[in-house]
């Protein structure tokens, strides 16, 4: 597998560009001289992150196409990301590694890329218990809802006939597929909430909530609420994706669209927005930087698993199409 700078771009967290961008702004002494700069700055900041998410997002799609032959005969000549900022570039991307891992490994569930994070022994043990109740607890009510069926259509079971139902139940192998998949939630939550804990910690302690204390105010009591890990990568009728719920609609408005006015400059002449009607919704709490920075990292964060995921795939198979 050929490899450069590329990837390690790739797997490099987007949370290092956060941290120098606050590493920045925290020598100045927080005067009230300093907050003129406060809404510049934190605008160069979310572009510069932005930027990086969408050059990785491209980085991905020549790394791909230079391992696999067929995928950059797809990408070269069926395929038009643009600058691949929108949601669905990015979801489309997210789907294009899944594509290549799949090619290697025809048996890829997304919940593997969470195998490598590791929880207590007891933590497992604890819910392998509670997993196996669970699946006794809804056995035995389906042996008392057939029995109760037949008798109920004058046909009771006798013992052996009850026996013998039981036996075909309670003798079934545990659905091992199904704790892994149980067991790969809980490992994702553990990533997440550590990838949450880690941008709170930086944020909080930046110059960042000096100039913005209401919005980051905000941001403290609403974090674990509007950011869940069930949200990302995710499995729904759909396949797989890379946000689930009402983070694509909030990607979509609270980041993409102001991506769009600060690339653009649109604000210099919209003097008007946003509305006294957007202002008013209870959502406009999260039209803040705290909230747009935590979501394209994480964002990053997942897109980077998922890839690294391939990468040590294809590096360990030496596949190339």
């Amino acid at each position: 597998m050929y490899t450069d700078i590329h990837s390690d771009f790739i797997s490099e967290s987007l949370i290092e560009i956060l941290k120098s961008g606050i590493n920045a702004c925290n020598s100045l002494n927080g005067g009230i001289e300093s907050f003129p700069m406060a809404e510049y700055f934190m605008q160069s900041l979310f572009l510069k992150l932005t930027g990086a998410l969408e050059q990785k997002m491209k980085c991905i799609c020549w790394e791909l196409a230079t391992n696999n032959y067929s995928y950059r005969y797809d990408f070269l000549h069926n395929k038009n990301y643009g600058e691949c900022s929108s949601y669905d570039e990015k979801n489309n991307i997210f789907n294009d590694i899944i594509r290549c891992i799949k090619e290697i490994d025809s048996k890829f569930e997304l919940y593997r890329i969470w195998d490598d994070i590791e929880i207590e022994t007891s933590v497992v043990e604890a819910e392998r218990l509670d997993w196996e109740k669970k699946i006794e607890k809804a056995r035995n009510k389906h042996v008392l809802t057939i029995i109760e069926k037949r008798q109920s259509l004058g046909n009771p079971m006798n013992d052996s006939e009850i026996d013998k139902l039981k036996n075909g139940i309670y003798n079934k192998p545990f659905p091992e597929e199904d704790f892994l998949i149980l067991l790969s939630s809980i490992k994702r939550d553990e990533w997440f909430q550590k990838q949450l804990s880690i941008i709170k910690e930086i944020l909080n302690k930046s110059q960042l909530k000096e100039w913005f204390p209401r919005e980051n105010s905000n941001y403290i009591t609403k974090l674990n609420i509007k950011f869940k890990s069930k949200d990302f990568a995710i499995i729904n009728n759909k396949g797989m994706s890379l946000l689930g719920g009402g983070m694509v609609g909030f990607y979509k408005t609270v980041v993409y669209d102001h991506r769009n006015r600060c690339a653009h400059n649109t604000m210099s002449y919209q003097r008007n927005l946003p509305s006294l009607t957007k202002i008013a919704d209870n959502n406009y709490m999260y039209y803040n930087y705290f909230f747009r920075y935590t979501l394209i990292v994480l964002m990053d964060s997942v897109i980077s698993k998922l890839y690294n995921y391939y990468r040590e795939l294809a590096v360990t198979s030496r596949f190339v199409l």
